[in-house]
């Protein structure tokens, strides 16, 4: 049987295309009967998938433009878009980011009150608006509401657009089928408006919803209505195996790292300046190149893949801008992502001390290393914890004034000097070696004095804002010792080892960072030779990574 239905308008999806269509539309004229017919519940849509942020200029005061929007976003394409499009959607962006807000949207917020935004693919200025990581899900969540305060806009929901009527001049309805009976119905129209999404689940191996296929846009060419564009289909570089789903941007957004199977940062070798924060066809390409290059990772559903690594990010600031995601994590992939990732590639020597340091030890046996205010009672290393985070704070301002007062101060990571009773991790095992008969020989050869044993061995990592100003050594020991575990730091970051002459004002030597080297310092009796690490620089996209203690006799 086959019954009819009429509408002014026919809108085709429900997700926030098709919402925000309905709501401008029943704004515009009151009197006009809206349908927004999807085969899905609204809040089923694709469109609630997304996680990390939708992009708008809102922060000129701070140095954002238009143009520059413009720019990135047809960059971003290759310089294959429309240009006039993207024109509009960047000048558009604004007005729709503080409608949804005035709408009842919850953006996530800065400390004075303002919509904050993050960093994205492809931006030259962080001006990604966000919701934690669900801002898909509060924007629909926010227009479907608002919907609600229309009477002439009605849902259809799980309902199957079939195909389009029109007597080869005009548009006159479309066929559909109600999922819930099985009932073909035709509904009549004067005007269609098609938001039905992409085609991604035409791939195997997809971020996109099961129900993401190109119905919609079949049913368009059948009608005779011509396609554009279709070779741009969105590839996400980041989500879980084997399931497909999603994994913010917004993950390399807050700082997370791409990895291959040698604990490599990858995208330097593509995109230098970027890194993980690349257009996404970039991060995708060069994730397939990396795997070609024999540089991937075999999960053990058999797919070759690479890694996202968050773990240095802090339980803090994950469960604060990235919260779903380490749930979504947990629950289909039994991975908690501020804590571990998948295991390793094997590595030896030199590279399995880089590499547990960087992406594999926990980052709860990091603390915080900062010089502390005299009202912290002489604490000068915490633990990296919500309930030690005013202090860390403070000790870190005090630190940054006491620079500025050319007092010593300091401000870096370190781990603390025992993980647990009979610990054998990797850092437990270069304590015991460095304690050992063979490095005491080694030593020993080298600076022709007699070593007995190493004291205070621990790592340390410094990342942009970090420095330890000028000092002299106590004597914890007759020899000092730093063994670079950094890989691939410029002088340009920063971060250099300088010493100074006995006047205190001239340097000496300035040591950059190589992996694999050992430094040796003799300590006289009293203190030894003064020397600073400098500022690490701001977006400097590597970490400054050592291992240091003392020898003695």
């Amino acid at each position: 049987m086959t019954d009819s239905i009429e509408f002014d308008l026919i809108i085709a999806g429900s997700g926030l295309a098709g919402l925000r269509a309905a709501i401008e539309a029943a704004k515009k004229n009151s009197k006009i009967k809206i349908g927004v017919i999807a085969k899905t519940q609204v809040m089923r849509s694709h469109s609630v998938s997304a996680e990390g942020g939708t992009a708008a200029v809102i922060q000129e005061d701070k140095g954002d433009t238009i143009e520059s929007h413009i720019y990135d976003t047809v960059k971003g394409s290759d310089f294959l878009a429309d240009q006039d499009t993207a024109e509009k959607l960047c000048h558009m962006m604004p007005n729709e980011i503080f409608q949804l807000e005035h709408w009842g949207m919850p953006w996530s917020r800065q400390e004075n009150g303002k919509i904050d935004q993050r960093n994205f693919g492809g931006y030259s200025f962080p001006r990604a608006s966000y919701a934690i990581d669900k801002v898909g899900f509060f924007e629909m969540q926010t227009l479907y509401d608002t919907c609600q305060k229309f009477d002439n806009i009605e849902f259809l929901n799980e309902w199957y657009i079939t195909s389009i009527i029109h007597d080869g001049k005009q548009f006159c309805g479309i066929t559909a089928i109600e999922t819930s009976s099985g009932s073909f119905y035709t509904i009549k129209g004067k005007a269609l408006i098609i938001a039905t999404g992409g085609a991604g689940r035409i791939f195997s191996y997809s971020t996109y919803a099961l129900s993401s296929t190109p119905d919609g846009l079949d049913m368009a060419y059948r009608a005779g209505m011509a396609l554009k564009d279709m070779e741009f289909v969105q590839f996400h570089p980041t989500g879980i195996l084997p399931s497909g789903i999603l994994i913010t941007e917004g993950a390399r957004g807050e700082g997370g790292y791409l990895l291959n199977n040698k604990g490599e940062r990858f995208m330097k070798t593509y995109a230098a300046g970027k890194m993980e924060l690349a257009p996404r066809d970039i991060v995708s390409r060069s994730i397939m190149t990396e795997i070609e290059q024999g540089n991937g990772f075999k999960h053990e559903t058999g797919v070759d893949c690479m890694k996202l690594d968050i773990r240095h990010l802090g339980d803090e600031k994950i469960k604060e801008k990235l919260g779903g995601i380490r749930e979504i994590s947990i629950k289909f992939s039994g991975i908690d992502p501020a804590k571990e990732i998948c295991k390793k590639a094997n590595l030896e020597g030199i590279e399995t001390l880089n590499n547990f340091f960087s992406y594999e030890m926990p980052t709860d046996w990091w603390s915080i290393a900062t010089f502390p205010s005299k009202d912290i009672d002489g604490v000068s290393y915490f633990r990296n914890t919500p309930e030690e985070y005013n202090n860390i704070q403070k000790a870190r301002q005090y630190s940054t004034d006491s620079f500025g007062r050319n007092e010593f101060s300091y401000s870096f990571h370190r781990t603390l000097d025992n993980h647990f009773d009979d610990c054998d991790c990797t850092e437990c095992q270069i304590r015991k070696f460095l304690d050992g008969n063979e490095s005491h020989e080694l030593v020993s050869k080298v600076t022709d004095l007699t070593i007995t044993g190493s004291n205070e061995v621990f790592a340390a990592c410094y990342v942009p804002g970090d420095f330890l100003s000028p000092h002299q050594d106590s004597p914890n020991g007759i020899i000092g010792f730093v063994l670079q575990l950094t890989k691939d730091w410029k002088p340009e970051y920063g971060g250099l080892l300088h010493f100074l002459n006995d006047d205190g004002d001239v340097v000496e030597n300035v040591e950059t960072p190589k992996f694999n080297s050992l430094s040796l310092f003799l300590l006289p009796e009293d203190k030894g030779k003064l020397h600073y690490v400098s500022h690490v620089n701001p977006g400097t996209p590597e970490i400054r990574l050592s291992l240091t203690g003392w020898y003695r006799n």
